[in-house]
């Protein structure tokens, strides 16, 4: 289960990183407000860059708003608190470089 709420959040991601042109560092602080409102992602949106303070305006294709649609709802994201990068809230999902997996010594 846990592995299908990181399949919908990185294709979310990954559709709206193609759909924006923004930067990682830009694209993971996306909130869930920025692009969507009441229960409908939206066909535009305008965020700040970070690098260069400028707005940035972008189109959210039909494809890239369904997906996001459903990982807000199947994760359970709050409009103001949450960014669109964040995992399922109960996630305990470690990356392969975790401290844990590394070997002792």
């Amino acid at each position: 289960m846990l592995s299908s709420f990181i399949a919908i959040r990185d294709l979310a991601l990954f559709n709206l990183a193609i759909d924006s042109k923004l930067r990682a560092c830009d694209l993971v602080k996306i909130r869930v407000h920025d692009i969507a409102h009441d229960d409908s992602v939206a066909r535009r949106a305008i965020v700040l860059q970070q690098k260069t303070q400028r707005p940035v305006q972008f189109e959210i294709t039909e494809q890239t708003r369904i997906v996001i649609q459903g990982w807000i709802a199947q994760a359970a994201l709050r409009p103001a608190a949450s960014r669109v990068s964040a995992c399922a809230p109960t996630s305990t999902y470690r990356t392969p470089l975790s401290t844990d997996a590394l070997p002792d010594g």
